[in-house]
């Protein structure tokens, strides 16, 4: 009965990401450069990306106790 726990990677990675986008807006000045700000916010979509589809993949993991999940028929 007792179930193993997982790292929260998807978690992690979609928290990561809302850091990293709100880092031009917290650290740059209004009047910047728009190019810095469009490099932060590109790779804060790649880390939302990659957050949702871990999210997506921990989802579809098989029971470890080999019964199978009744809600999902």
């Amino acid at each position: 009965m007792t179930r193993e726990t997982r790292f929260p990677l998807g978690a992690i990675a979609s928290s990561v990401s809302a850091l990293i986008c709100a880092v031009p807006t917290l650290l740059f000045p209004a009047d910047s450069p728009i190019a810095p700000k469009l490099g932060f916010l590109t790779v804060g979509a790649v880390f939302f990306a990659l957050g949702v589809l871990r999210i997506r993949a921990e989802g579809r993991t098989p029971p470890a106790d080999g019964e199978g999940d009744v809600t999902r028929q």
